[in-house]
């Protein structure tokens, strides 16, 4: 009879695999010290033969950072269950690069943003392009309720190919509309910021919502 040995990292997957086998089974274990197995070398475990804990090898006190739990296996000596081809083939092996060949979507990435928030726009521009815009090169438009500076165009602009245009948002569309009585409209805000709605209390954020809702 062959013999399969497993590594359980977890204590208590261990202690539920020793519960499940017999009292004789349990002697069978082999318990090694923190870095004497280098969990990584399967091949080193598969060699290990299951033999009884030399007491003299550790103490009670010392911790274990695998434990190797032996079972029978009922195949037969040395013999391992093939991976089946038919049925356990991988799809894809590496990294698959998009089709970019279909036709694309009239769109733009439109970014509100203003410039003391450039880190945080990296950083989403980042994302955007190592995981999508890379390969499509959909434009941004960056948009502000102020002027741009230098330093937050000349940035943005390294971190894409795509194309970059910056716009400025009047105040006629991102201020309240004539027909907005706004000491009601600040009560409003002020209500929701006491009442802990997120970004509720913030007025920039009510002028956000409301020209994204066109």
């Amino acid at each position: 009879m062959g013999i399969a040995c497993g590594i359980l990292q977890a204590a208590s997957e261990a202690t539920r695999q020793l519960e499940r086998l017999g009292t004789s089974w349990r002697r069978r274990l082999l318990s090694l010290h923190r870095g004497h197995l280098d969990p990584g070398s399967l091949r080193q475990a598969s060699e290990l033969s299951c033999e009884d804990t030399d007491a003299g090898r550790r103490s009670p006190g010392d911790k274990v950072s695998c434990v190797i739990i032996c079972e029978l296996n009922w195949a037969g000596a040395n013999e391992r269950r093939k991976i089946s081809e038919k049925y356990d083939k991988v799809f894809v092996t590496g990294c698959l690069e998009p089709d970019t060949s279909k036709p694309r979507a009239n769109a733009a990435f439109v970014v509100l943003a203003r410039n003391k928030e450039l880190d945080g726009v990296i950083q989403s521009m980042k994302s955007i392009e190592r995981h999508f815009n890379r390969w499509y090169n959909y434009p941004y438009v960056f948009l502000n309720d102020g002027d741009f500076n230098s330093t937050f165009k000349e940035t943005v602009k390294n971190y894409t190919n795509a194309k970059v245009e910056f716009g400025k948002v009047g105040p006629d569309m991102w201020g309240y509309p004539d027909w907005v009585d706004t000491k009601v409209a600040k009560e409003g805000i002020a209500k929701q910021g006491d009442a802990a709605v997120m970004y509720g209390g913030l007025e920039s954020y009510h002028s956000m919502c409301r020209f994204y809702s066109g």
